[in-house]
């Protein structure tokens, strides 16, 4: 029976499947439902297709994975657009979104800027029921939520941000009307993959720019380039060949590069001449072409650090900065945290109108009507004097991640087939099938969110996803549209019980390997990307 559930609004849509979310998981899904025989509906918060590439328009964002990774299997839609850059950026992610809807014909059974608030499934009917935050009524016997895993910003709770009388914005939620060349005094709190994009941009402005940086990055370069079409062409001959492989393995079409030999096997001078092999070819290759051992071995995670220290210091000629960027003692193991790709990041750091602010040394305190109050010990109190310096903004930019995996699962109200929230179901813990299905709520199905992996090698085997049983495609939709329950009962809470022990296995295996928390484990809302 279906509880009290909200008043349904002027419009209804009804389908055999409804799927929430249209970025990669969620096209795919829709294409390859319809290709089975089944009708569905697409619905977005967003006012156009790409995901989080439609939302995320900050300055400098782009895909830090080359074409051949990050992008759909199907032949008719890779054969026929080009990526003009080794690493796409934004606009060109909006243009191959466009040609992806255009190309499949997704439009017609796509709806657009509706926020599901509401979704629950009758167990009289057989139905799920999802209603939008301007009353739109979905209605169909499967559900696919293909929300991702940064969808909803994360903002920390600064004390007075509510008073601050300029404007402050999130990465997440790029507004369309914001002119940078317009404000002198800008703020950036935030040094992820985010955040470091945006510094790039900002530096170069007419402005005196203000970053606010907790963790200095171990940043990578990331040598972006134009493509030509002879590149683009071989590439996509690239994909094609992997792409076969890329399904069971579940590492899309990543080259891994690693040396022949060993770490300890190597001489100095051999492992030199590793390295500058890959600094030169930048990007990933600086990881996929590197020792494995460097995850696990003090030593040779310790003499990387060492060469890209060595690497990165001439970059930045003021010494105090210098000292903070790139420490003297590593501050976080080589890939312990999400890796940053950048392509003047330094230099843009140590121009004259770029501050930098270390929040470990010099936390926020507050924000004011005018900007923001940071604090430090007094060095010559005998107590614990605090020291307050306000520093004036008119913009302040948020680059603070994301509530990450489970935060737009949530905001979506799911019930389950007694009416339990699924965030009260996952109070102890997210508990899926495969990263799937979830016991109590059948027929909805979880394309990329929890327990598929880490986000960010998550992220770059998404599209390769899409098409797998992790992605809504191929066998997961012919065995969804037939009714699969396996989940749904109490029968799947000992298959859900293996899977969470099997990831939480991986994950812990991961940690004390790297020595940190990931994203991929903290569903709680903390973010993911504040350096």
């Amino acid at each position: 029976m279906l509880a009290a559930a909200p008043a349904a609004g002027p419009a209804a849509v009804s389908a055999d499947c409804i799927i929430v979310g249209a970025g990669f998981s969620g096209c795919y899904a829709l294409y390859k439902l319809r290709q089975q025989g089944y009708s569905a509906k697409l619905i977005d918060a967003g006012a156009d297709f790409g995901g989080v590439w439609h939302s995320h328009r900050y300055p400098g964002a782009l895909v830090d994975s080359p074409p051949p990774i990050y992008q759909l299997s199907i032949p008719r839609v890779r054969q026929g657009f080009h990526f003009g850059l080794k690493y796409p950026d934004q606009r060109t992610m909006q243009a191959y979104f466009q040609h992806v809807a255009e190309v499949l014909d997704l439009r017609r059974d796509a709806i657009f800027r509706h926020s599901i608030v509401d979704a629950r499934y009758d167990s009289d009917t057989g139905f799920w029921h999802l209603w939008s935050d301007k009353g739109l009524h979905a209605t169909g016997r499967y559900v696919f939520f293909a929300t991702g895993t940064t969808n909803k910003a994360y903002v920390p709770k600064f004390p007075g941000l509510e008073r601050f009388r300029g404007r402050w914005v999130h990465t997440h939620d790029w507004p369309d009307d914001l002119n940078l060349g317009d404000k002198k005094k800008i703020a950036l709190i935030g040094q992820g993959s985010t955040g470091t994009q945006v510094a790039q941009e900002i530096a170069k402005l007419d402005a005196d720019v203000t970053v606010f940086v907790r963790t200095p990055n171990i940043a990578y370069p990331l040598r972006q380039r134009t493509l030509t079409a002879g590149e683009t062409e071989r590439w996509k001959s690239l994909y094609q060949e992997n792409s076969p492989h890329a399904k069971p393995s579940g590492w899309a079409t990543i080259s891994m590069n690693t040396p022949a030999r060993s770490f300890g096997e190597e001489t100095a001078e051999q492992r030199r001449e590793n390295w500058e092999t890959a600094w030169k070819n930048g990007g990933f290759d600086i990881i996929t072409g590197n020792y494995p051992e460097i995850l696990t071995d003090k030593t040779a995670n310790t003499a990387f650090y060492e060469f890209w220290k060595e690497k990165t210091l001439p970059r930045i000629k003021n010494p105090g900065k210098r000292t903070f960027l790139v420490p003297d003692e590593q501050p976080v193991w080589f890939m312990a945290r999400r890796p940053v790709l950048e392509d003047d990041y330094y230099e843009m750091m140590d121009r004259d109108n770029v501050t930098l602010v270390d929040l470990r040394r010099t936390p926020i305190k507050e924000f004011t009507e005018t900007g923001i109050v940071t604090e430090k010990p007094c060095p010559c109190a005998t107590t614990t004097t605090m020291t307050q310096t306000l520093r004036e903004f008119e913009l302040v930019i948020l680059a603070t991640g994301y509530d990450a995996i489970t935060g737009s699962l949530y905001d979506m109200h799911i019930r389950d087939r007694r009416g339990a929230l699924l965030q009260d179901k996952w109070r102890e813990g997210v508990r899926t099938h495969m990263g799937m299905m979830v016991p109590g709520v059948p027929n909805a199905f979880l394309l990329s969110t929890c327990c598929t992996g880490c986000a960010g090698a998550g992220a770059r085997r998404r599209p390769a996803r899409a098409r797998g049983h992790r992605g809504g495609g191929g066998a997961v939709a012919r065995k969804a549209v037939r009714g699969v329950r396996g989940a749904a009962g109490e029968r799947g809470r000992l298959v859900v019980v293996g899977w969470g022990q099997y990831t939480r296995q991986d994950a812990r295996a991961a940690d004390v390997v790297l020595g940190v928390a990931r994203v991929a484990e903290r569903v709680r809302g903390e973010s993911e990307d504040v350096g």
